[in-house]
């Protein structure tokens, strides 16, 4: 049995991969020795002209960062009270889609609309909200 907290790690992991997979794609292209040996392989006239030996890496980095951004996230998520967890998730993103997009970083990390959906589809797969989610307030 797993607890929310894993649960939630994983899913953000999962849903997070393609931008942890192009931010560590674009870091790990400045490394002088993959690019000679991108150059390398390109001489030898096996791959076509628009070869890059990320595209070939990105596979690996999918991989680490489930190693190393789940232990992570769970860490933070831990400190929350499991119960509460899916509740909480659910909230900041229907309230982010609602906002039309989350922006983190002062604005260098943006998710839009449609990334923000992706996420709230795996939520609800797999972090689905309670069927008695608290009393609501009436105001009237």
């Amino acid at each position: 049995m797993y607890t929310n907290s894993q649960i939630l790690a994983a899913v953000v992991s999962q849903w997070m991969q393609p931008l942890i997979g192009s931010f560590v794609g674009s870091k790990i292209g400045n490394i002088p020795m993959l690019g000679a040996a991108e150059n390398w392989i390109k001489n030898l006239g096996i791959v076509s002209p628009n070869y890059s030996i990320i595209k070939d890496l990105m596979p690996i980095i999918g991989g680490a960062s489930d190693v190393l951004v789940i232990p992570i996230l769970n860490r933070y998520l831990s400190m929350v009270d499991d119960a509460s967890l899916p509740a909480m998730a659910h909230g900041i993103i229907d309230k982010a889609i609602e906002n039309g997009e989350l922006s983190l970083a002062e604005g260098f990390i943006t998710f839009e609309e449609a990334d923000l959906k992706k996420l709230k589809r795996l939520l609800e797969l797999n972090l689905p909200l309670p069927a008695d989610s608290g009393y609501v307030v009436k105001t009237e």
